[in-house]
């Protein structure tokens, strides 16, 4: 898919630890509040339960993902997501391995 391609309507998912990522230049400028709920606003968070860090081991164990990308694509895999943005090359070919589309590529 094309990096320009709409999302329409559909639900965009980041995972707890992208929403983290993104929040670390945010709270190092003093702007962790307002930032926070901008993305809380335009994002869905995805939840994670007790079993959650376990598959994200698995993941990154099967994948050779580093973690943070392994819990990325863990929480697609695990909220049945039909697509994920990234521009990392490995993030995406894991991605396609696991059955998703990629947004984001060039």
């Amino acid at each position: 898919m094309a990096a320009d391609e709409a999302i329409d309507d559909e639900l965009v998912l980041i995972a707890a630890v992208t929403l983290a990522g993104c929040l670390l230049a945010a709270a190092t400028l003093g702007n962790l509040d307002e930032a926070e709920a901008a993305l809380r606003a335009a994002f869905d968070v995805g939840d994670y339960d007790e079993s959650a860090p376990r598959r994200w081991a698995s993941r990154g164990a099967v994948s050779g993902l580093r973690l943070r990308d392994a819990i990325v694509l863990e929480t697609a895999v695990h909220h049945h997501a039909r697509r994920v943005a990234t521009f990392d090359a490995r993030l995406a070919a894991c991605c396609r391995t696991a059955g998703l589309d990629v947004l984001g590529e060039q």
